[in-house]
């Protein structure tokens, strides 16, 4: 009987340690996974659309520099900002340089908060900013162009947007420059 205890007694222990082994080295949820392969300035609208199992389109509006186009997903609301083009006199002044349907601009907000900690998010190099008229609290990496919206312990929206560094392919600097 002593032996059928310690036998229980060591499966509940490594049952125990199994359970926190895998809490310790768990990965982000698949969206945020899936959000962080698509590329600024790379991906292109069928690579979103393909990444996100052809989700469905829920609003599209063509704007001066860009498509928007907004995706209904399960976790939340996804706006993707797709260049119309390389910069032109004609076609793009105030966009990017970069081919068409590439994307500049992503932003997702979640239908509920998800815990930073869930995303496995280093905030270290980012400016915390409190909204005066809420309690929303925005983490801003200016350089590489992410913005976390949420509270203190949460998240409510995702934006990539193309940081500082980028500037040289904004259309108003490629137009001024001469042309080689």
């Amino acid at each position: 009987m002593e032996r059928i205890q310690d036998k229980s007694l060591y499966k509940l222990v490594f049952l125990a340690l199994l359970f926190l082994a895998g809490s310790v080295h768990a990965k982000p949820p698949g969206w945020f996974t899936k959000l962080n392969q698509i590329k600024l300035l790379e991906s292109t609208r069928q690579e979103v659309e393909k990444n996100f199992g052809d989700p469905q389109i829920t609003q599209q509006i063509n704007g001066e520099f860009s498509r928007q186009i907004e995706y209904k997903l399960p976790v939340g609301s996804l706006t993707v900002s797709y260049s119309i083009g390389k910069c032109s006199p004609e076609k793009n002044t105030t966009g990017y340089d970069v081919d068409e349907d590439v994307v500049i601009r992503i932003y997702l907000l979640l239908f509920k908060d998800v815990k930073i900690s869930d995303l496995k998010v280093d905030l270290s190099g980012f400016e915390r900013y409190q909204e005066s008229d809420s309690n929303a609290i925005s983490y801003y990496n200016y350089e590489n162009g992410i913005e976390f919206t949420g509270g203190k312990k949460t998240i409510r929206s995702i934006e990539y947007s193309i940081g500082d560094k980028y500037d040289y392919l904004d259309c108003e600097n490629v137009l001024k420059s001469p042309q080689k």
